[in-house]
Formats: C-alpha cells, sequence, structure tokens
C-alpha cells in the first residue's frame, strides 16, 4: 500500500496576503503559511539519535521568510508556551541541520505540559520506527487565528488548538492528535491520542490532505 500526501494548491491563500512557501531544508521539508506566521505541516524522515553530534543552543529567523511574516525571539516571551519543533532537534544527524531545526519556521506555540510531556514521548516512539515518513503540524481552530501570543512589537503568532502527527513505516499508518492545552499531565501516554487518518483530515486547513 503505497501513501502520498497531496497539496491540492501550492499557493492557496486565507487572503489575498497570504500564502503558503516550500521551504527545503536538509533534512525535512516546510510548508509555511505567512498568514499563521507557522508551519502549516513539516515532512521528515526519521533517524536513530546520535549523541555525538554537537547540538546549536540558539533559535534563527529563516532568512528565506520576511520578518514580518515570523516569529521571533520576543514572541515567545510568554508564560506557559515553548517553542516546540516539529521536525525534532535532537534527531538531526548534523551540525548544520540542527541549526535549520532551529528555524522559527519549524515551531509552534505548545503548552509546556504538551511539549515536554506527550509530544516529546511521541517524537521519541516515533524515532524507534527508523526511515518512517512522518508529517507533523499545527491546527487552528476553525482555520482562524483564534489566541495570539504578542511580543512588545505586537507581532503576534498564533496559538494552535491541536498538532499532529502521521508516521508511516512499513505499510502501516499511525496518526496522533494531541490537544494543545496546559491540563495534559506530563507523564500522559501518548496512545491515547492515536486518531484515524481520516478525523485529522477533517480538521486540516491550507488545501493540505492526506490521502492512502
Amino acid at each position: 500500500m503505497k501513501y502520498f500526501i497531496l497539496f491540492l494548491l501550492y499557493f492557496i491563500t486565507f487572503n489575498v496576503n497570504a500564502s503558503i512557501l516550500s521551504l527545503y531544508n536538509i533534512e525535512y521539508t516546510t510548508y509555511y503559511d505567512t498568514y499563521f506566521k507557522s508551519p502549516v505541516m513539516v515532512v521528515y524522515d526519521s533517524t536513530n539519535i546520535d549523541e555525538n553530534i554537537s547540538r546549536a543552543n540558539y533559535f534563527y529567523n529563516d532568512k528565506r521568510i520576511p520578518l514580518e511574516f515570523q516569529p521571533n525571539y520576543n514572541s515567545y516571551k510568554y508564560p506557559g508556551f515553548d517553542r516546540g519543533h516539529l521536525f525534532p532537534s535532537d534527531y538531526t544527524t548534523t551540525f548544520e541541520s540542527s541549526k535549520e531545526s532551529n528555524y522559527y519556521s519549524n515551531t509552534v506555540p505548545q503548552t509546556i505540559r504538551l511539549n515536554r510531556g506527550v509530544w516529546k514521548s511521541l517524537e521519541n516512539y516515533t524515532h524507534t520506527k527508523v526511515k518512517a515518513r512522518v508529517f507533523t503540524g499545527p491546527i487552528y481552530k476553525d482555520c482562524k487565528v483564534n489566541i495570539k501570543l504578542i511580543d512588545q512589537n505586537d507581532n503576534g503568532v498564533p496559538v494552535p488548538e491541536y498538532t499532529f502527527k502521521i508516521i508511516l513505516y512499513d505499510n502501516i499508518i499511525e496518526s496522533y492528535l494531541i490537544p494543545n492545552n496546559a491540563t495534559l499531565e506530563l507523564d500522559e501516554d501518548y496512545k491515547k491520542y492515536k486518531v484515524s487518518l481520516e478525523e485529522v483530515n477533517s480538521k486540516l486547513c491550507n488545501g493540505l490532505t492526506l490521502l492512502k
């Protein structure tokens, strides 16, 4: 059985000023929406962790995106939220790739309990499936900007309602949809958030659909 990601429109817009950009990196690809100032989907292949790789310690603006269309350091000066990686920085295989994983174009606001708890557990599980193809991203309520983190220059970055992860390996597909809220337990089991592919598809925006 083969699985596809179908991008119905590469430049579908929310309004006349917004578009999806395709950003190719060493170990992952980002599909980035300038309206949300957010990646809408990141695609990568899972790898084993290499403890010997030096890792970047800072976050960076993505020079391929105008600054007014991406978050920055001040955007995340808000209590209760982390800069949540979509392509996980712990599993990069080179220092340069580690730097790319810390682009703001690879992050979304995640509650501390999501980012450091069940999402981290799901990432670790994902990388037991070596060479799996992974699709991951945020889902915004009703496909609208509902909650924003605001920096001192009013450069808001929206908070997703959910984050999803689709894992494809050995003719198997696993789909996860996890709420981005502060009531999650840090030791919560990611398995309870396993859902059907159809449920993830029903919530995706931006003209993106995962098909089998």
